[in-house]
C-alpha cells in the first residue's frame, strides 16, 4: 500500500513543516506554531472529505483509458485542481480586484489576511456569475442528454431530454438565466454579473473542446494502431465507415473488448454527427470525412 501513498504522505510532511515554519516565523511561539497547524490539519482534512465524489467520478472516468492516459489525467488534473483552482485562481481574483501584481497579492494573502479577506468577499459577485455559470453548464450538460440512459429523476430528466435535439439548448437556457438573475442585481452588479458569467460559459466551452481534442486523439490512436483506419493518401480514394463493418473488423483483430467498445461508441457518435465533404473535384480525388462537431 506504501507504493501507491508513498508521493501523498512525502507531500502532506511538507505541507506541515511549511506550515510549522510560517506559523514559527508569524509568531515566534509555540503556542502559534501549533495553532497554525491545527489550521492546516483542518483544512487538509476538510479538502479530503469534500474530494470523496471527486474520487468516485475519476475513478468511472479512469478505468476506461490505457495506462499513459491515466498518468497524465492523474498528474495534470492534480496540478490544475490542487495548485491552479486553490492557489493561483484565488491570488488571480485579489490582483485583478485590487489591482496588484502576482510578487504583491502573495505578499498580502502572508502578511495581511484580513484585507486579503475584504477583497476576496468584494469580487463575491463575478466569483458567483464565472463559478455559478460553469456550474450550470456541467449540470444543464447532463439533463440535456439524449444519449443518457439512467434517470435519477425520471420525470423531469426525460422531459429535458427531448429538448436535447435543440442544438445548444443549454448555452440558450443558462444565458436566459443570466440575464434574469442580473435585472435583480444591482446597476453596479449586474454588468459585472453578466460578464464573469459570460466567461464562465467560454470556459466551460473551451474545456469541453480540450476534452473532445484528446477523447479523439485517444481513439484515433487506438484504432490507428490495430489497423481500423485507413492511412491518408493521395490517391483518389473514398472512405466510407460503418459501425457495422468496425465491429466485425475489431472482432477479427482481437482487439480488448475495452478498446473495441470506446471504438464503436466513437463511431457512433460520429455516424450520427457526420458531414461529408467533397475535396478537391478538379482533380478527381473524392473522400469522405467524418468530422466529430
Amino acid at each position: 500500500m506504501l507504493q501507491f501513498y508513498k508521493g501523498s504522505i512525502l507531500f502532506t510532511a511538507a505541507c506541515l513543516a511549511l506550515g510549522a515554519w510560517y506559523g514559527w516565523e508569524q509568531s515566534g511561539t509555540l503556542a502559534g506554531t501549533l495553532s497554525v497547524l491545527w489550521i492546516v490539519i483542518v483544512l487538509s482534512v476538510l479538502e479530503i472529505s469534500l474530494s470523496f465524489d471527486n474520487a468516485v467520478v475519476n475513478a468511472t472516468v479512469l478505468k476506461d483509458m490505457d495506462a499513459v492516459w491515466q498518468r497524465r489525467f492523474l498528474t495534470w488534473g492534480m496540478v490544475i485542481a490542487v495548485f491552479g483552482m486553490r492557489i493561483v485562481f484565488p491570488l488571480a481574483i485579489v490582483a485583478i480586484a485590487a489591482g496588484l501584481g502576482p510578487t504583491e497579492t502573495v505578499r498580502l494573502s502572508l502578511n495581511d489576511p484580513v484585507r486579503y479577506e475584504a477583497i476576496v468577499s468584494s469580487a463575491h459577485v463575478g466569483i458567483a456569475g464565472f463559478g455559478g455559470a460553469f456550474l450550470a453548464m456541467v449540470g444543464l450538460k447532463f439533463f440535456f442528454d439524449s444519449d443518457k440512459e439512467v434517470h435519477w429523476i425520471g420525470v423531469v430528466e426525460e422531459k429535458l431530454a427531448r429538448f436535447s435535439r435543440i442544438e445548444a439548448v443549454e448555452i440558450a437556457f443558462l444565458l436566459v438565466a443570466l440575464y434574469l438573475i442580473s435585472r435583480a442585481l444591482p446597476t453596479s452588479d449586474a454588468l459585472t454579473f453578466m460578464i464573469a458569467g459570460t466567461m464562465g460559459l467560454v470556459t466551460f466551452i473551451a474545456v469541453e473542446a480540450i476534452g473532445t481534442i484528446l477523447a479523439e486523439q485517444q481513439v484515433e490512436a487506438v484504432a490507428t494502431d490495430q489497423g481500423i483506419v485507413p492511412a491518408q493518401t493521395f490517391e483518389p480514394i473514398v472512405t466510407i465507415v460503418a459501425g457495422q463493418d468496425i465491429g466485425q473488423r475489431v472482432s477479427g483483430q482481437g482487439i480488448a473488448e475495452s478498446a473495441t467498445d470506446r471504438i464503436l461508441n466513437h463511431v457512433s457518435c460520429v455516424e450520427r454527427k457526420a458531414k461529408v465533404r467533397i475535396d478537391d473535384l478538379q482533380a478527381g480525388k473524392r473522400q469522405v470525412h467524418t468530422d466529430l462537431i
